[in-house]
């Protein structure tokens, strides 16, 4: 189905993409959607794992087993914040240099005879390597 939707698209829509951009969006992209089903139950799990788990505490500590779990709430949910943003700019800065090394392969392997026919081989090795 995504072949299909990618050959109805429109040549102005396909202007600003490049090739790389599509392929690593086919490759990569695609197979989050996938390991999205695999921790999708941590929505509802981890909440009750956590009002379980407070209780348990609650029966052994008592009032203190809130101050506690309070403590963890307040340590975690800025360090994941912070770390959920550090990641997202992490990704788009590998997905930009994933883009732009498949579009330079893909360029090279079009224009391969033309690159083995004036012996450019090792100018475009170096440019493959400084890509990668």
């Amino acid at each position: 189905t995504y072949l299909l939707q990618i050959l109805r698209l429109s040549k102005t829509a396909t202007g600003h993409t490049t090739t790389g951009q599509v392929v690593n969006l086919l490759s990569n992209d695609v197979s989050r959607f996938d390991k999205v089903l695999m921790f999708l139950h941590y929505v509802w799990i981890m909440p009750f794992q956590t009002v379980l788990l407070t209780y348990f505490i609650w029966q052994f500590v008592g009032i203190s087993a809130l101050v506690g779990v309070g403590a963890l709430f307040l340590q975690t949910v800025p360090v994941q914040g912070y770390l959920g943003k550090l990641t997202s700019k992490l990704r788009l800065k590998v997905a930009l240099r994933t883009d732009e090394r498949v579009r330079l392969m893909s360029e090279i392997i079009s224009g391969i005879q033309v690159i083995k026919m004036y012996a450019w081989e090792k100018p475009f090795e170096k440019m493959v390597a400084l890509a990668r």
